[in-house]
């Protein structure tokens, strides 16, 4: 017991020396860990591993530990050589950037993992999954069945994508399927055709209610700015009601989102100026 062990766990030298690792164990850590543990070092093989203590105050600390078996000359092993290096600070700071970038309900990346992966990506292929008349359905079959919804299509996304493309949620009933590989844009643009195709196709199960959803969605393959052309190609297919689009440069999406926000600021200096007179039919 040096005094960088008693300074992490927080009990004294006469509190440890003489007691067994089950003092400082964490409850939560799988008995398998140790059966490798004892396994490893029994057969005269080094163990590493970063696991999970408890210091004196019940609060999870972590450490890389390696335990080095010492053997005699005829093979037995004499002794063991443990050394611990208290890593807390950085699994907690990993375990910070993943609640960031990780979406609380379906356990998807979320749209902040999203645009750090695609400002990586050379030739990305961006595939963005709205869910029609989400509102309804909660308004409908509830709020808990609604996360069902969620639940479900992120499990269907994570399934189908597989290792040709990341699920993630982007928030709301917004998803995304992103390929960051570039190749076949064909083959991106039939599995978000299948992908579509089942949400439709397979109600949700929840319980006593079997709830069908209806998808669009909007593509984009190898762009400057995946993310919102994807986001411009899912508008004009819901205007369209398609069932999804691919982006190309012909697209007039952007001149009409213009033309919105330069009415809307019209209406706006309208009203705030007195210019609109509104007449009542009784």
């Amino acid at each position: 017991v040096n005094p960088a062990f008693v300074e992490y766990l927080g009990y004294t030298r006469e509190e440890l020396i003489g007691k067994t690792h089950q003092v400082i164990s964490d409850p939560n850590t799988a008995p398998s860990l140790y059966r490798e543990l004892w396994a490893t070092i029994l057969s005269g093989a080094i163990w590493r591993c970063t696991y999970s203590n408890l210091n004196r105050h019940g609060d999870v600390v972590y450490v890389n530990n390696t335990i080095v078996p010492i053997p005699n000359p005829d093979g037995s092993i004499r002794e063991f050589i443990s050394t611990s290096v208290n890593v807390t600070y950085l699994i907690k700071q990993e375990e910070l950037i993943r609640e960031q970038t990780t979406d609380a309900l379906t356990g998807l990346p979320n749209r902040v993992k999203l645009m750090q992966d695609l400002s990586k990506a050379e030739q990305p292929m961006l595939g963005m999954i709205n869910i029609d008349q989400f509102k309804a359905i909660n308004d409908f079959y509830g709020l808990g069945n609604g996360d069902k919804v969620l639940l479900e299509i992120g499990e269907r996304l994570r399934g189908m994508g597989g290792d040709r493309a990341q699920a993630y949620r982007i928030g709301g009933d917004l998803f995304a399927l992103f390929s960051k590989a570039g190749g076949d844009s064909v083959s991106f643009e039939k599995l978000i055709d299948q992908i579509i195709n089942r949400l439709e196709s397979e109600p949700v199960d929840c319980g006593e209610d079997k709830i069908n959803i209806r998808a669009t969605a909007g593509i984009c393959a190898g762009s400057d700015n995946p993310y919102t052309h994807a986001a411009l190609a899912l508008e004009r297919a819901r205007i369209e009601h398609r069932d999804y689009l691919i982006y190309t440069d012909q697209m007039q999406i952007k001149s009409h989102y213009k033309d919105n926000i330069r009415w809307s600021q019209k209406i706006r200096s309208s009203l705030a100026d007195g210019r609109i007179v509104p007449y009542y039919q009784p």
